[in-house]
């Protein structure tokens, strides 16, 4: 079905033989396989759709020379349909993550990221030195140390493997991430990436302002509890 070939055409030089498949560059293929002796592959589609990849092996005689070619087609349509769903199900992920204002990350079962989101891309280039090496392909275990501080590295650390591992459906900490101007705080959320390939989905959100109003009642209550400890007591008579 590739190439177009008659039970008469035995004997005739390959290069008589023409493809179905635009810009199929098979002659210059078996020139590199001849020369290197190594074996080709290329993907390739036909009119039809259908998905092939090629593959040509140099064949050797019995006196171990170079005596010709293999040449098979194996149909990868399932795969390739499979790639491009995938494909798809990786941008509608990267849209849905984009219009999140906290810094999220997608990591597979081994702790590499393979995803964020614009947030998180913008907030580790924006605080060089507390996230150096947080991109796709890095371990985020082992990145999420220098940013977080020993203590809550670990705790986050064992959250993010707990449900990894599915022995937590979900998990969530405040944590500090101050900078050199200003004391930061974050949330961090891990819940589990909804696919086969497992995986957990990472959000870090800003709650400085609510941190701050958490402190300034807690002075505030403070201050109130000590004017009532001061105040002289009051005696009522009837």
């Amino acid at each position: 079905d590739v190439l177009n070939l008659l039970p008469h055409d035995i004997g005739r030089p390959i290069e008589h033989i023409t493809s179905r498949i635009k810009d199929d560059d098979m002659i210059s293929d078996l020139g590199k396989v001849e020369a290197s002796q190594e074996p080709r592959e290329r993907e390739l589609i036909t009119p039809e759709g259908t998905w092939l990849l090629r593959r040509i092996l140099p064949y050797q005689n019995g006196d171990k020379q170079p005596g010709g070619f293999v040449i098979t087609f194996i149909d990868i349509t399932a795969h390739k349909l499979a790639e491009a769903a995938e494909a798809e199900k990786h941008a509608m992920l990267m849209a849905i993550l984009n219009t999140s204002k906290s810094n999220m990350a997608v990591i597979d079962r081994e702790g590499i990221i393979v995803a964020t989101n614009e947030a998180w891309n913008r907030f580790y280039r924006d605080n060089a030195g507390l996230g150096e090496g947080a991109g796709v392909g890095v371990n985020y275990l082992k990145a999420c140390r220098p940013s977080l501080g020993d203590s809550y590295a670990t705790e986050a650390s064992r959250l993010i493997k707990d449900v990894l591992a599915g022995r937590r459906s979900e998990a969530n900490m405040d944590y500090p991430c101050h900078a050199k101007d200003r004391e930061r705080w974050f949330w961090m959320n891990v819940s589990p990436f909804p696919t086969a390939t497992g995986g957990a989905v990472i959000r870090h959100t800003d709650i400085t302002e609510r941190k701050q109003a958490e402190h300034s009642l807690r002075e505030s209550e403070l201050r109130f509890r000590q004017m009532a400890d001061d105040a002289p007591a009051l005696i009522w008579q009837s």
